[in-house]
């Protein structure tokens, strides 16, 4: 019987052990799952300095994002923003609908040009429609099949966008 006690003890300390180190190490591994999912999904390099899951206060942040223009673009970034917050209660998440009360965008820096090759929002495109396709980033590969079934709701309640720059360079070179 005491040994029964023992096994049990065990796992509850195990179990508590591993949601401790869950809630710890989360807003690092949000940071790594943003950098390799933009670098995968848009293929060029995504860069992101910090990442913040609130689970008791269901604010989500992300500051520092920045999308690395394709090789052969005059600037060195394509996409950046300094900062957003996302408000998504946790209990909003469990029914069929999901009301967002706030998404905030500060900080919106977007640079689209042109050259010999092309344009760099053309590179990007292309990258994320061989993605969704299911194809290789160098092309080839069979399509994913995709499913059409019907998913939740999300309502979003307040949409904050301050500070946007764009730079446009599309003159022929």
């Amino acid at each position: 019987m005491k040994l029964l006690v023992r096994i049990l003890l065990g796992l509850v300390l195990i179990f508590v052990l591993v949601g401790v180190g869950a809630v710890l190490f989360v807003d690092s591994l949000a940071k790594q799952a943003v950098e390799q999912g933009g670098g995968l999904a848009l293929g060029v390099e995504t860069r992101l300095e910090s990442a913040s899951i609130g689970f008791l206060s269901g604010e989500f942040t992300l500051n520092g994002l920045a999308v690395a223009n394709p090789p052969g673009f005059a600037e060195p970034d394509f996409f950046a923003l300094d900062g957003t917050r996302l408000d998504l209660p946790i209990g909003n998440l469990l029914g069929d609908r999901v009301t967002i009360p706030a998404l905030v965008l500060e900080g919106i820096t977007l640079d689209l040009e042109r050259n010999a090759q092309g344009t760099n929002y053309g590179v990007i495109l292309d990258n994320l429609a061989r993605f969704e396709s299911g194809q290789e980033p160098g092309g080839g590969g069979e399509s994913a099949s995709a499913s059409a079934e019907r998913g939740k709701v999300f309502v979003l309640q307040k949409l904050v966008v301050r500070d946007v720059r764009a730079t446009v360079n599309l003159l022929p070179q």
